[in-house]
Order: C-alpha cells, then sequence, then structure tokens
C-alpha cells in the first residue's frame, strides 16, 4: 500500500489539482509508519526470559553501571557471554539483563565479571490498560531483570571510553564538593545519570511539578545552547572589528548548535533529549538564515526522524510528553508574538521584570495545560501548586544552574571546575527546599483514578481547543474539558484485585482499598493505589480475626460479602470443602491448585490464573466482569 501510493504521488505530485494527491499522501505515510514499525520489531528480536530462575551463574561484560542513593548498590546491564555461563540455562538466557548488585564498590563500566543471580521474566501490566514492562524490556533490549547474590567476581576490567572517564571524574568531582542530595542531582543534570538520586528528593519534585527540571530535555538543552549562544555573541561584540566586520549572531549560533549537539549525547541522548537537540539545532539553522526558529515544521520535522529511528516511541511517555509541550508553546506563543513584542517594544527594566514573570507563569501554564491529559492518564496525579513552584524555581535553573553547567564542562578544561559545580549545588538546594516547601502545602496534589484511550482524546481535544480558539469560542472547549474530568470518576472501578501469584487480594469498596496483607506484591499494590486514584492513607488490611466491614477472617480463610457478589480468599488448601457447601459463595480464590469437584462457586485458583497475569473483578447487576492483564494478545514480547 505504501509503495503503490507513493509510484503514484511520485508521478503525480506536480499537478496542483490532482484531487486524490492529499488523501494518498495521508495513505502513504500511515502505510509507511506501519511499515518502519512492522520492520523495527522484527529487527530487535529481543529474546525474553521464559521463566524465573533462582539460582544461576552468569558470565558477562557490564555495559552500564549507575549507584542509587547508596553508592554501593547498582544498577548494571549486563551483556551475558552465553557459552560461558551456566549450561543448563544456555539455551533459555537472554542476551542482555538488568541486575541489581547490592555489593558493587568495585563493579564499573566495561567489568566482565562472574556472578550468581536471580533473574526474572519481564512482567506485563499490573492493572488493565496499565504500562507494560514486557514491552519496555523488549524495546530496550533487555530480556531479564533480578538481582546479584552477594558479591561479584571481577574477571577484567575493559579501558573505559574517555567519555565514561569524563563522567566519572565529574562525578567524582561533583560529590568531593557538594553533599549526597545536592551533588546527586547536579550529577544527573551534568552526567545524565539519576539513580543517585533520593526516593524523597523525587517525591518532592514530583509532588510540586517540579521532576521536569531533571529529565534532560528541550529546557536543559535549549538553557545550555542558549547559554553558549549568549556568552559568545557578547564576548565578540566586545571586540570591536569582530562585532563590526563579522556575523558574531550567526557565528555564535552556529558554535552553540556543536554546544548542543555535545550536551546531548554527553548526558545520554534520551527521546527528549535527542527531540530538543533537534529542535534546538533546527531553531539556531533558522537564526543564521535570518528566519524565524519558532514553527510547528521544526515539530513535525524532528517527530519524524526520531519516529523513524525509534517508532516505538510514539508510544512512550517521555515523547508524548515532550511533544505535546513543545506544541502547545509554539502554537500559543506564534498567536501572541505581535502582542508580546508591543509589550515590550520601549518598556522600562521594571516592566521588562514583570513582563518575565508573566512569561513564566504563562509558559508554566500552557506547557502544564498541554501535558495535563498524559499527566492525569499515565501519572494519576496533577500538582496543584505547580505554577506557584515553576515561577520561584525557573529563574534558578535558567539563570543560575545551567550557565553553571555550561562553565562546569570548560572549567574541567582548567581544572576549576569545582567553583561553577559549587555554584550550580547553591541553585539546586533552593529548588529542592522549593519542591519541599511546595509540597507541604495541603492539597498540594489532586489524584485522579485510571480511565482508557477514549477519554484521553476526550481531554487532548478540549486542550487543543483551548489553545487554538478565542474569546467566546473557548467556552466550548472548557465545558467539554470539564465533563471529560467528570467522567473519569464515574467509570466502573474493580471490587476485587488478585496479584499474579494469587498472595494478594485487594477489595475496594469506593473509598478504602483492604489487603490481604502489606508484605506481599507491594509493588502491585502500589500501581493499584494510583490507578484506582488514592493515597497511602487509604490503604486497609484485612483483619486477621474477625470482622471489619464486610470481611470477615478466620486462620483459614476471609469471606468479603459484597452488595452483588460473596467471596471466599483461602489462606490454605483445608478450608475448600468447607467452603463448597456453603452454597452462598460465588467465588473462591486461592494461590494453590485446588480440586473441587461439587463446588457451585468459581474457583480461581493457580490453574485458572496460569498465563492470565493479574485479575480484576467487575460486579455488575447479574454478572461479573473478570478482566486479565497477560494472555490477550499475541505479541513478540508476551509469553508463548
Amino acid at each position: 500500500m505504501s509503495a503503490l501510493s507513493g509510484v503514484y504521488l511520485f508521478r503525480h505530485i506536480r499537478q496542483e489539482d490532482n484531487f486524490f494527491r492529499i488523501p494518498l499522501f495521508v495513505l502513504f505515510f500511515i502505510a509507511f509508519g506501519f511499515f518502519i514499525m512492522c520492520w523495527r520489531t522484527s529487527a530487535l528480536d529481543t529474546k525474553l526470559l521464559s521463566q524465573d530462575i533462582k539460582y544461576v551463574e552468569l558470565v558477562g561484560e557490564v555495559l552500564s553501571a549507575q549507584a542509587d542513593e547508596k553508592e554501593s548498590v547498582k544498577k548494571v546491564i549486563l551483556k551475558i557471554d552465553v557459552p560461558l555461563s551456566e549450561e543448563k540455562w544456555r539455551d533459555i538466557l537472554p542476551k542482555r539483563v538488568s541486575l541489581t548488585i547490592r555489593k558493587a564498590e568495585d563493579v564499573h563500566k566495561g567489568a566482565v565479571i562472574r556472578a550468581l543471580a536471580n533473574l526474572r521474566a519481564p512482567s506485563g501490566p499490573f492493572y488493565p490498560g496499565g504500562f507494560s514492562f514486557q514491552r519496555k524490556a523488549y524495546f530496550d533490549g533487555i530480556g531479564a531483570n533480578g538481582f546479584v547474590y552477594g558479591t561479584p567476581e571481577i574477571l577484567e576490567q575493559k579501558p573505559l571510553t574517555k567519555v565514561a572517564i569524563l563522567k566519572e571524574q565529574m562525578t567524582d568531582m561533583v560529590y568531593s564538593v557538594l553533599p549526597k542530595s545536592e551533588g546527586a542531582v547536579v550529577a544527573a543534570l551534568l552526567t545524565g545519570q539519576r539513580d543517585a538520586i533520593s526516593e524523597e528528593n523525587w517525591h518532592y519534585l514530583r509532588a510540586s511539578g517540579l521532576a521536569h527540571m531533571l529529565a534532560i530535555s528541550g529546557l536543559h538543552v535549549g538553557l545550555f545552547a542558549g547559554t553558549v549562544f549568549f556568552f559568545l555573541r557578547l564576548l565578540m561584540v566586545c571586540i570591536p572589528n569582530a562585532a563590526l566586520y563579522l556575523p558574531v549572531k550567526k557565528i555564535a549560533a552556529f558554535i552553540a548548535i556543536f554546544a548542543a549537539i555535545g550536551y546531548t549525547l554527553f548526558v545520554g541522548a534520551g527521546i527528549p533529549a535527542v527531540r530538543a537537540m533537534m529542535m534546538t539545532s533546527l531553531a539556531l539553522i533558522a537564526i543564521m538564515f535570518d528566519r524565524s526558529p519558532f514553527s510547528l515544521r521544526l515539530v513535525s520535522v524532528a517527530a519524524f526522524f526520531i519516529l523513524l529511528n525509534r517508532p516505538e516511541s510514539l508510544i512512550s511517555i517521555s515523547f508524548q510528553m515532550s511533544f505535546a509541550a513543545v506544541t502547545g508553546l509554539i502554537i500559543f506563543y506564534d498567536r501572541m508574538r505581535g502582542q508580546i513584542s508591543q509589550w515590550y517594544s520601549h518598556a522600562s527594566f521594571l516592566r521588562k521584570a514583570l513582563l518575565y514573570v508573566g512569561g513564566v507563569m504563562a509558559t508554566t501554564v500552557i506547557a502544564t495545560l498541554s501535558t495535563l491529559p498524559l499527566t492525569l492518564y499515565y501519572f494519576h496525579a496533577l500538582p496543584t501548586y505547580t505554577i506557584l513552584a515553576n515561577i520561584q524555581a525557573m529563574p534558578i535553573l535558567s539563570f543560575i544552574v545551567m550557565p553553571s553547567a555550561v562553565l562546569v564542562f570548560v572549567g574541567m578544561l582548567f581544572d576549576i571546575a569545582h567553583y561553577p559545580i559549587w555554584i550550580m549545588g547553591k541553585g539546586v538546594e533552593i529548588i529542592l527546599l522549593i519542591a519541599k516547601e511546595t509540597t507541604e502545602l495541603p492539597l498540594s496534589q489532586l489524584f485522579m483514578p485510571a480511565f482508557g484511550l477514549p477519554l484521553l482524546f476526550c481531554i487532548m481535544i478540549s486542550v487543543l481547543g483551548i489553545l487554538i480558539l478565542k474569546k467566546r469560542a473557548l467556552i466550548l472547549p472548557v465545558v467539554a474539558l470539564a465533563i471529560c474530568l467528570l467522567a473519569t470518576w464515574i467509570l466502573p472501578k474493580p471490587s476485587f484485585l488478585l496479584s499474579d501469584d494469587g498472595k494478594l487480594l485487594g477489595y475496594y469498596n469506593g473509598k478504602i482499598l483492604s489487603v490481604s496483607d502489606k508484605a506481599s506484591a507491594r509493588f502491585a499494590r502500589q500501581i493499584w493505589t494510583e490507578n484506582l486514584g488514592l493515597t497511602q492513607n487509604d490503604i486497609a488490611t484485612f483483619p486477621k480475626s474477625g470482622c471489619k466491614g464486610a470481611i470477615c477472617c478466620s486462620e483459614d480463610m476471609c469471606l468479603i460479602d459484597d452488595e452483588q457478589i460473596k467471596l471466599a480468599f483461602l489462606k490454605n488448601r483445608y478450608a475448600l470443602s468447607e467452603i463448597c457447601q456453603d452454597g452462598k459463595i460465588d467465588y473462591i480464590i486461592s494461590r494453590f491448585s485446588l480440586n473441587a469437584k461439587n463446588c457451585r462457586a468459581r474457583i480461581l485458583d493457580s490453574r485458572y490464573r496460569e498465563g492470565k497475569g493479574h485479575l480484576f473483578l467487575y460486579p455488575e447487576e447479574k454478572t461479573v466482569q473478570i478482566k486479565q492483564t497477560d494472555g490477550q494478545y499475541d505479541r513478540p514480547w508476551t509469553p508463548q
């Protein structure tokens, strides 16, 4: 289909009155997109672990190693040397695995290690329609994840690349100047390695709406390249002959392009960083040719080349949020360009300062509004005071932190980088304080339950209408947005939630999520909590004995008498005969395999759950809908 429409377009492209030209353009790119996606998926052919392995001896090379907030613990990507690994598992071992090593002081990138490991197959979604870790692992080329027992044996240390050595030197210098809390953030901005940032700081930054400051994206690449552009232009303007006879603006833009590319490659070329690098470079090229640097064409060109190389990026969170934010900002400022120029003309210093504050507020509002649908869809929470936090933190990042980052790279050449690192640390310290104070305000986050793609499209179209339409026409998208947001609260939610191993059962009564225990399947419980729009304060546990609301428990079982169904959760096999004699029980859940011949209740045991993943029961008036997270679709990354 792509080839046929392409041939037709090539032959008739110059016929302006050709009626079929535009439809064929659309058809060509849709077909071409599907071709690229299929080719990319087939070309990867990542081998995923088909079963969990409790003990396996691995030999392989460390491709990357990032320390977390505990310096002795590192998360590494290991390229397995299958012929040298344990013979028993060679047929099913993947090529690459992600491992957590707790005694990893001597483990660095390039090390060849031998280790006894526990490997787990990548898991599927933990909630219907949720994020698939299997799919991410497939496209990342990671076939399994797990941890290492004890200390791995270092067989060889291959020489590091110059970039890796520079990253280690820079990180060591940061920690020699700054305390761990601020140093981890500074190191992340300089090297792109974020694992050392404490969970507490991550929480404050997310809850305050400042987490985007740690995701190397358009903000950082633009500020980095912009700082280089500004100071180079300023330096050349200060030289009379250069100012008179050289196109200093174009020379500064040309050099800033290489600064943007270099910074992006150094910190690790993630999707937001690549998008930002491409758009920043195109904008600087536009400046060199005296053209406007702000255009949706730049966005489309950047998106096209990213998707051409990594088509799986289309459904990634970073791609969607990055392009949503920049598209919204370009639409808004393109509309306001004339008005902004009028405001700045002959403005006093005070007025320019006020306009800057207003610009930060407007940018924050537009970026927040543009990414609102995706924020709610993926994270189920909205930072209430994000505008307040960004107004305070953005000037610090723009005028202190990122310009200092440029000086760090320059200072590494002359062994004076510790001075700008100290300045960066002070700026980061203030940003973290702002994040903490904002988070501790009442109602700092609004939590939303999970919703599906139809409502996501509804919210996105409403937001797009708010950005595009003017005056009275704004009423329609605003009303539509309010209706869509309200609809998320009336969507049906599961009453019973069961983990894939059958050890954790959750009962949601519309207000509180009660779980069988808080020790089992903690990550699954966290995902359930977020998708139901709840907080940790809304979690309760089943009683050990006696009754608590609709839940009654004994040593052998728990009975839950919901308004529509009655369910039994067995703690051992021996309670089955007693439960089967009770004709009022509708469902029996057990983590064991049960053998019940004359039982009226429907049994959800280990045999029933096999290959289905997590189960969710939606009681209706006369039936119960059961949704599963695995086994519904045949995909290259799903177990066969």
